[in-house]
């Protein structure tokens, strides 16, 4: 592994337990944190517990500082609403 080391993650769907929403269907997104920033895909409105992506692709870049830094990619699922977003889940 060098500092030109990059990973490719695509997020392609994701399948939940329950809808978050009591009224209509829940409008999930995924979100992680890597180097600093929030990153985050497109919400699919009106998905329910099953959405869907079109393949949504980030390139991270530089992983070895990551790594060596201890840092860990977490993926969080939310459901997207007016006011706020409902946590759904994560990988651990």
């Amino acid at each position: 592994m060098n500092s030109n080391c990059r990973l490719e993650l695509i997020i392609k769907e994701a399948h939940f337990l329950k809808d978050a929403d009591l009224i209509g269907k829940q409008d999930p997104y995924i979100k992680f944190k890597y180097a600093n920033k929030y990153i985050q895909t497109d919400v699919k409105d009106g998905a329910g517990k099953d959405a869907v992506w079109e393949n949504e692709k980030f390139s991270l870049n530089n992983i070895e500082a990551q790594i060596l830094a201890g840092k860990k990619l977490i993926l969080e699922a939310y459901d997207k609403d007016v006011a706020s977003s409902d946590w759904l889940g994560s990988t651990s």
